[in-house]
């Protein structure tokens, strides 16, 4: 039996990371793993409101209260980074003593966030213990400019001078083990960010999976759902795109039902697209369905006719998978993320902010049944493949690997 303790955010309702590491905890014991989960406190105060605290049936957990400070209200950004640098170094001491009460064999960061990634590094130091991080999604520099959010060059030094001192040692960190990823998407774009990096990382196959039975068990709205789109509600997952595309279909199909799914991470997201779609008259259209999960999720899925994936940014999106195991045709943005884990016969793709093309292609399978058939098949035969067990499997294999190499 091998003991790992794993720096996490369990949640069956967060992110696509949240979700992926719930479910891998909850299987981890079949591989003869021994848990000792560490979350902060506000995870736990989730797990346990959504009753969730018995992940695995041998098992501990520990609830952490992060270090904080008094923000200076003239200098917001630097007490931000001086909270960032003061709470890792102290969280990895709490870290450290845990795994060695537990007398852990390996430290594993179940998050690329850039204060869990160090604290695993720090602690693991401290312990002398191997430790890795499995990259969920791509870990952005501060100063590097997003699609979703343009940056000038003299806020990029800025930025760059307050937390430079910090991604070097993120850099330092993750060239001495191997790094776990859910996708080769990642590896792909840390080369294109971080161009002096020389690490070794291994991509798990598979790195994600869906519940195909809870999903095929579902039956089909029979509300009509031309198009759906559901995610976390952020522009980085191609929000502010939905109304531009959902206006050139509607030019070709003036009563159009397009469903978006999910929560906002804010309330000045929410009023900008709200706005976004008062301006492009599409209130009848475009219309804001809340946030589903389980049944009531996957049976407005099966029932669109194609799920419109503007994301800008991703891994390997779990939406587009499920969208796929409930026989949904995916239209999205030709990204790394979708052009390297996608067959491309069976997602289609149109290059990144060309909103007609994506309108044309959507329309394509809205106004054609055979295509949505043939395409639905497909869909269903690739889904089947991608089973949580064998993701524990592949993730437990990597560990054999990371346990190999020795920290320097």
């Amino acid at each position: 039996m091998m003991k790992v303790l794993y720096l996490t955010n369990p949640l069956r309702c967060g992110t696509g990371g949240d979700r992926r590491s719930f479910e891998v905890l909850r299987r981890i014991s079949s591989q003869g793993i021994e848990p000792v989960i560490v979350v902060d406190e506000f995870v736990y105060r989730k797990m346990k409101q959504d009753g969730n605290l018995q992940l695995s049936a041998k098992q501990k957990i520990y609830s952490l209260k992060r270090p904080n400070v008094i923000y200076n209200q003239l200098f917001k950004t630097f007490s931000r980074a001086a909270l960032d640098y003061y709470s890792i170094a102290k969280t990895a001491k709490q870290i450290a003593q845990i795994a060695k009460q537990e007398k852990v064999d390996l430290i594993v960061s179940h998050h690329e966030k850039i204060d869990f990634l160090l604290e695993a590094y720090h602690a693991a130091k401290q312990c002398t213990l191997p430790w890795t991080c499995i990259f969920q999604s791509f870990l952005f520099p501060p100063y590097a400019s997003m699609p979703w959010r343009r940056l000038n060059a003299s806020r990029k030094a800025y930025l760059f001078a307050l937390y430079g001192p910090l991604y070097a040692q993120v850099l330092k960190a993750m060239q001495s083990t191997t790094m776990l990823a859910v996708s080769s998407s990642i590896e792909v774009d840390m080369k294109r960010y971080f161009s002096g990096w020389r690490g070794r990382m291994i991509v798990l196959h598979p790195g994600v999976a869906v519940q195909n039975q809870r999903i095929q068990a579902a039956e089909p709205s029979k509300e009509r759902v031309d198009a759906v789109f559901f995610s976390r509600l952020v522009p980085e997952k191609g929000i502010y795109d939905l109304p531009e595309i959902a206006t050139l279909l509607v030019n070709e199909k003036t009563d159009l039902r397009f469903l978006v799914l999910g929560k906002f991470d804010s309330l000045g997201m929410k009023a900008n697209y709200e706005n976004l779609v008062k301006n492009h008259n599409l209130s009848k259209n475009l219309v804001y369905g809340g946030y589903l999960e389980g049944e009531a999720l996957f049976s407005v899925v099966k029932a669109a006719k194609v799920m419109v994936y503007p994301s800008l940014h991703d891994a390997f999106p779990l939406v587009v998978l499920e969208s796929l195991a409930a026989g949904t045709p995916v239209v999205a943005y030709d990204v790394p993320a979708i052009r390297l884990n996608f067959p491309a016969d069976l997602v289609r793709t149109v290059p990144v902010g060309d909103y007609k093309l994506m309108a044309i292609e959507a329309q394509k399978i809205i106004a054609d049944k055979h295509l949505r058939e043939a395409l639905s098949q497909k869909a269903l035969a690739f889904a089947s493949d991608f089973s949580w067990n064998h993701v524990v499997e592949a993730e437990r294999k990597a560990y054999d690997d990371v346990l190999g190499v020795k920290l320097h």
